[in-house]
């Protein structure tokens, strides 16, 4: 009887193998210890909640401290991918919002260098920062992976090496399936934290979102267990 699980199954190793299959076409860079992808744009924006938006500075902080105490390392060296900060390299539905983008990942890219000072933290969305280029990012990340509130990150996080940790922010509307894949790989793992929903982003200042971005009281514990898990924060 091949039921749901077996279809599941066969999926995430179908979508791991073809991951590890699309890196080889874009290798010609030096991979780092800790990838992060931050979805900027569309994610600032809406007239209804899409499930995207920011997270609080201190999630992605700590789940890099958390998988430097599990694993006894320091991180190195912090990618953040995100869009790019130049109208003509974005959708046009995103130019209006680059100068936005680009103070929120500023923001975060400094709290991780003031969190991480033994890390080199930069933000990867240069000219040759491709879609390609962002996807082996992921993927080729030696210790540590983390998708936030978005699909783009889901398929290359979960094609990450068996070396490395994969963290998928947990969610009903992107790529529900995706949270099933705890139970099939060990390395996989789903994290909840409160989230700036993007339809209220574009209703308030940019000071308001940076005290929320940085006020940890904000959100409380960032949550680490499997959809439906019965285990609490």
């Amino acid at each position: 009887d091949f039921g749901c699980d077996n279809v599941i199954d066969l999926a995430i190793d179908l979508i791991r193998s073809d991951m590890q299959e699309l890196v080889k076409q874009d290798s010609d860079f030096e991979p780092d210890d800790v990838v992060i992808h931050l979805r900027l744009g569309d994610a600032l924006q809406g007239s209804y909640d899409e499930g995207i938006g920011l997270l609080p500075d201190n999630t992605y902080a700590q789940i890099i401290r958390d998988v430097e105490h599990e694993k006894g390392i320091q991180m190195k060296t912090i990618s953040i991918v995100t869009l790019p900060f130049t109208t003509d390299r974005v959708r046009s539905f995103d130019s209006h919002l680059v100068g936005r983008s680009k103070l929120f990942a500023l923001d975060l890219s400094a709290f991780l260098k003031e969190s991480f000072p033994h890390a080199k933290v930069k933000i990867d969305n240069g000219p040759l920062e491709t879609t390609l280029r962002a996807y082996s990012r992921l993927i080729r990340a030696k210790k540590l992976a983390i998708c936030g509130p978005s699909t783009f990150c889901t398929w290359p996080v979960l094609g990450i090496s068996k070396d490395a940790v994969g963290y998928l922010y947990e969610s009903r509307t992107h790529s529900p399936w995706a949270m099933n894949a705890p139970k099939y790989l060990p390395n996989i793992r789903t994290y909840s934290a409160k989230r700036f929903a993007n339809h209220k982003i574009s209703q308030v200042s940019d000071e308001e979102i940076y005290r929320w971005l940085r006020n940890e009281a904000a959100f409380g514990p960032v949550c680490f267990a499997p959809l439906g898990s019965t285990r609490g924060c």
